[in-house]
């Protein structure tokens, strides 16, 4: 192939993108409204600035732990978002099933952190619990912890006779 006929075929290759025909462009798509970010496990939770943070992030509790709370951030609220929490025992039963909605009166986008707390007592079963976040029916995401019994060690002393 000739010089002339190298420059009229990378011509006739670049014309469809010169005229529109074939578009190089790289869509990006737009923010997917409603967006689960994340979810952690904790003791406690404080609120700044009208967003929850978790504190004492563990998976290891006992009867000494008043609660576990399953906190959970959402990115991009812009809308009435029903969310819900199914906790399990370490056979698998579901004991607490929570569901409600989150409204977004203003209508605007926004970051929205919320939880859920599973109060603890020396009667439940000891073993790993699993709790399930929900977003709009669908599970998001699912953790686990685990629930020690610690049993008294007790020392006794026997005088022989």
């Amino acid at each position: 192939m000739n010089r002339r006929g190298f420059v009229l075929l990378t011509l006739a290759a670049l014309l469809p993108i010169a005229t529109g025909c074939i578009s190089m462009a790289i869509k990006v798509p737009f923010p997917q409204k409603n967006r689960f970010e994340r979810m952690v496990i904790c003791t406690d939770v404080e609120e700044k600035k009208g967003l929850f943070s978790p504190l004492d992030i563990t998976s290891d509790f006992n009867p000494g732990n008043e609660r576990v709370i399953c906190l959970v951030r959402l990115q991009e609220v812009d809308r009435d978002v029903q969310v819900g929490w199914r906790w399990y025992d370490p056979d698998g039963r579901l004991v607490r099933d929570i569901d409600q909605f989150i409204y977004n009166e203003e209508g605007l986008s926004t970051v929205r952190a919320l939880y859920d707390l599973f109060p603890l007592s020396p009667e439940l079963k000891a073993g790993t619990w699993t709790v399930a976040f929900y977003l709009e029916g669908k599970m998001a995401a699912s953790g686990s912890f685990l629930f020690k019994i610690h049993i008294p060690f007790t020392f006794s002393n026997r005088e022989d006779s």
